[in-house]
């Protein structure tokens, strides 16, 4: 129990003078001298509360430099605390630049290279340029991804030396990107993006599109770029719900003025079967992750075998 500390005082001070009346000297009965009570402390003034953080502004130069982050509503998610942080993202294509700024800190350390052992380095630039708009870094400088803070998991699947031949037109093999999606289950990513195209993708790579959605990854494919009704072959396992569970997002290009990009692969005859996703195109050419621009295909008969067994890059 709380005792009040005058009332501590008033008591002691009486006890004092009782027993002051029954000492035995004294006599002529002499005035009682008690302490005086001192004025109870006044209580400390409550600390002020600290002033409010000045709110985050997301619209800079470098956000309006950045391709595609307008239309895409981002700024919503932004205020409300969303930035990719805490999510790892899979980008399954030529590999990544490791030593450019846009990735410091966030490439996890589960990248790989799945076909030779050459590592992630990125010889055709293709996985660097996706992963950029993807998720390159907000710090000021150049321009930053839409998910800035989201960890790159780079899965390198392009075939030896077709990135640095005469045609700089990077294939990947079907295996070799099953195998990816099968690692990008294990370290749980939460989104896969192909920006690849071509037929339809083999059993294997069919199964393992299963497992990865199974998982509940997203995957987000190319349209393509030839301006035909109807996304690529390799995008249209979308409508495969067995093996898409409504989670395969095929993305095209819009221009700037937000109308469907001329040249982009539409989705006449089954919109009410896929999700149709649109990213921004700049100066004539796509730029952003699912996108793609015209397949090589100098002679379409003779590039059948091959094609069946490799997957082109997409921009």
């Amino acid at each position: 129990m709380r005792i009040d500390r005058v009332a501590v005082r008033a008591g002691l001070s009486a006890a004092v003078i009782v027993l002051a009346g029954c000492g035995g000297g004294g006599g002529g009965g002499g005035a009682i001298q008690s302490t005086p009570v001192p004025p109870p402390t006044a209580a400390p003034a409550p600390t002020p509360a600290p002033a409010a953080a000045p709110p985050v502004v997301f619209e800079t130069e470098e956000y309006r430099r950045s391709v595609g982050l307008a239309a895409s509503n981002v700024l919503p998610a932004y205020r409300a605390g969303a930035s990719g942080a805490g999510v790892t993202v899979a980008v399954i294509d030529s590999g990544i630049a490791q030593d450019n700024p846009e990735f410091a800190g966030r490439i996890a350390a589960a990248s790989t290279d799945l076909v030779a052992g050459r590592g992630i380095a990125d010889e055709g630039g293709h996985g660097t340029a996706v992963s950029s708009v993807l998720l390159g870094a907000r710090n000021g400088s150049g321009t930053h991804g839409v998910a800035y803070g989201a960890t790159l998991l780079a899965l390198r699947t392009d075939t030896p030396g077709t990135c640095t031949g005469a045609a700089g037109d990077c294939t990947h093999n079907d295996g070799a990107i099953a195998r990816a999606l099968d690692i990008a289950v294990a370290q749980n990513a939460r989104v896969a993006n192909l920006s690849l195209g071509g037929s339809a993708p083999t059993p294997q790579l069919r199964a393992a599109m299963q497992r990865a959605t199974a998982a509940g990854m997203v995957l987000v494919i190319s349209a393509g770029n030839d301006s035909n009704p109807n996304p690529d072959g390799f995008a249209l396992v979308a409508t495969d719900l067995a093996i898409a569970r409504n989670q395969i997002i095929i993305a095209g290009a819009i221009d700037a003025d937000r109308a469907l990009a001329e040249f982009s692969n539409r989705a006449v005859s089954l919109r009410r079967h896929i999700a149709f996703g649109a990213a921004h195109r700049r100066g004539g050419r796509a730029a952003g992750p699912g996108l793609s621009e015209p397949e090589r295909r100098p002679d379409r008969r003779a590039a059948a075998d091959e094609r069946r067994r490799s997957r082109r890059a997409r921009h």
